[in-house]
C-alpha cells in the first residue's frame, strides 16, 4: 500500500487512544505535544498516563473498548496486543471515516506514523510504507546524527529575522538569495561550537551588507 505523505494539524481536536501500555503512553505524549485533546480507553494505564489524567491533560475511560467509543474522534490510535479489539476498532473507524493507526499492523491502518527526527521547528520524517520498521529506525538514527540540536537554534534565529528581511528586501527572489547565502555560510558551525551570539551577529551582518 502506498501512503500519501502529509502533516496534519490536530491542535484542539479529539484524538482517541485505545490501550494504556507503554506504546499507548508514547503515542499519547506525541498527541499531547501537538495540542490534541486526548481520550485514553483502557482498563489499566501506565503511571504516566494516570498522572497526566490527574493533571487534567487528558481523559481516561477505565474499561475496554466498546463499539461507539470512536464517536467524535478526529484521529484514533489503537495500541493494544488484542487482535480482536484492533479489528473491531478498524471496522468502526472505517464506518465513521476516522483517521486510524493500528500500531505495527499496516493492513488495518488508513495512515501510518513515520519515524520522526525533530529539532525545534525542523521535522524530518522517515517511512518505508510499513515494509521495514527496522530500516526506518536505522535511517532515523542516521538523520539524528546528521542534524544535531544546532539546527533548532539556527531555525529560531532565522525565524526571528524574517520580518526584518521582509522589510529590507522587496522581492521574494532577493530574500531567497539572502537566505541561501546565510544557509551556505559557516553560521551553523558557529552554533554547533556554542558560539550562538557570534552566529547571530554574523547573520545580522550578512543581512545588513547583502547586495542584490
Amino acid at each position: 500500500m502506498d501512503f500519501y505523505p502529509i502533516m496534519i494539524d490536530i491542535s484542539n481536536r479529539l484524538c482517541t487512544v485505545i490501550g494504556g501500555g507503554i506504546i499507548a503512553e508514547r503515542k499519547t505524549e506525541s498527541l499531547l505535544g501537538c495540542g490534541a485533546r486526548v481520550r485514553v480507553i483502557s482498563p489499566e494505564v501506565t503511571p504516566a498516563l494516570a498522572q497526566w489524567a490527574e493533571e487534567g491533560r487528558l481523559v481516561v475511560i477505565s474499561r475496554g473498548y466498546q463499539v461507539g467509543d470512536l464517536f467524535g474522534s478526529y484521529l484514533v490510535i489503537s495500541a493494544t496486543d488484542n487482535m480482536a479489539v484492533n479489528e473491531a476498532v478498524a471496522v468502526e473507524a472505517n464506518c465513521r471515516g476516522v483517521l486510524l493507526n493500528v500500531v505495527d499492523i499496516p493492513r488495518l491502518c488508513n495512515f501510518i506514523v513515520p519515524g520522526v527526527v525533530q529539532r525545534g521547528p525542523l521535522v524530518i520524517t522517515v517511512s518505508t510504507g510499513g515494509a521495514s520498521p527496522a530500516m526506518a529506525k536505522k535511517i532515523r538514527q542516521d538523520l539524528e546524527a546528521m542534524y544535531g540540536p544546532e539546527y533548532d537554534v539556527f531555525l529560531q534565529l532565522l525565524g526571528s529575522l524574517r520580518e526584518d528581511v521582509k522589510a529590507r528586501f522587496a522581492t521574494q527572489a532577493q530574500r531567497q538569495r539572502l537566505w541561501e547565502t546565510i544557509i551556505e555560510s559557516d553560521i551553523l558551525a558557529l552554533i554547533a561550537a556554542g558560539k550562538t551570539d557570534q552566529a547571530e551577529e554574523s547573520m545580522r551582518h550578512a543581512i545588513a551588507n547583502f547586495r542584490t
